[in-house]
């Protein structure tokens, strides 16, 4: 019997492992990339992946199975509006509204699993999704703008795929949810980017060879185990508290693009001043008793 906080500790592996993630894509569409390439490079890994996968293990179509590849369709439906957004505005802004898909977890866990927490676990959930976006900002306010309405869409969309992904753990081993989820992910690109393949390809082959490089690396290695990861954990947890915990991922953005800042400044440069170091403490205090109130 698997232990009872395992799920917190894999809650918070896949946080790390987004981050990174989130490092190598604002490395990515910040240099000779484009959001459409981006995005070809990474619905083309995982659509490698579902072929290794098919190459070892019977992938055996189900309920679950279909509902994991929906879950992956509507992640790959508006993974472009994140990139673009990405590419236009400052990462802080973007991530800010990102992480406000803890909350919509929440009510669509409420709504369609009769998934109801304690008032505790929602004071928590709110803690740590207050401190991610908090933290994620250069200064305390919000500047909105029409161009960042998108992003709710993201975050909304995510999180219903979140839902759909705990449903499927139900019928389905985790790997195999993991599998249909990368499956529905290449089609959607598919079926968007399609038309486009070959100015994309071009794009792509006239980028710096260390972008195409870190950028495979992060869709190959990097995004496959965060997914893997988090889906172990909807397995043993509620989607209502796992996707809040996942939030930290704010935490850990901040902390590598400070590492990345300070031992490799040619990749890209994070400013962080001593007032704007104090602000993140704060927050990142919000986001500990947050995770301690959830688990």
């Amino acid at each position: 019997m698997p232990d009872p906080m395992l799920w917190l500790l894999l809650a918070l592996t896949s946080a790390a492992l987004f981050a990174l993630g989130n490092i190598a894509d604002k490395f990515a569409v910040s240099k000779r990339l484009g959001p459409e390439s981006y995005y070809a490079i990474i619905g083309g890994s995982y659509l490698l992946l579902v072929f290794a996968s098919a190459t070892f293990f019977s992938l055996g179509f189900s309920p679950a199975a279909a509902v994991a590849m929906a879950a992956g369709m509507m992640m790959g439906s508006v993974t472009l509006l994140y990139l673009f957004a990405l590419s236009r505005e400052e990462v802080s802004r973007v991530v800010a509204f990102y992480f406000t898909e803890g909350l919509f977890v929440a009510l669509f866990a409420a709504l369609f699993l009769g998934e109801i927490l304690t008032p505790l676990k929602y004071a928590g959930m709110g803690l740590i999704v207050a401190g991610a976006v908090l933290i994620s900002l250069k200064r305390l306010e919000v500047s909105f703008r029409a161009g960042l309405l998108p992003l709710l869409v993201v975050a909304a969309v995510y999180a219903g795929a979140s839902v759909l992904l705990k449903y499927a753990t139900g019928g389905a081993g985790y790997l195999q949810v993991l599998v249909w989820m990368w499956a529905g992910y290449g089609l959607s690109f598919l079926i968007i980017a399609g038309p486009r393949l070959l100015p994309i390809a071009r794009e792509i082959m006239r980028a710096g060879r260390k972008t195409v490089l870190v950028s495979a690396f992060a869709n190959l290695v990097i995004y496959p185990l965060a997914n893997l990861v988090y889906i172990y954990a909807l397995s043993l947890q509620k989607a209502s508290i796992v996707a809040p915990v996942t939030a930290t991922q704010a935490l850990f953005v901040v902390i590598f693009a400070a590492l990345v800042s300070r031992f490799v400044p040619r990749l890209f440069k994070e400013e962080i001043t001593a007032g704007t170091l104090a602000v993140k403490a704060a927050c990142a205090l919000l986001i500990i008793i947050g995770v301690y109130l959830v688990s």
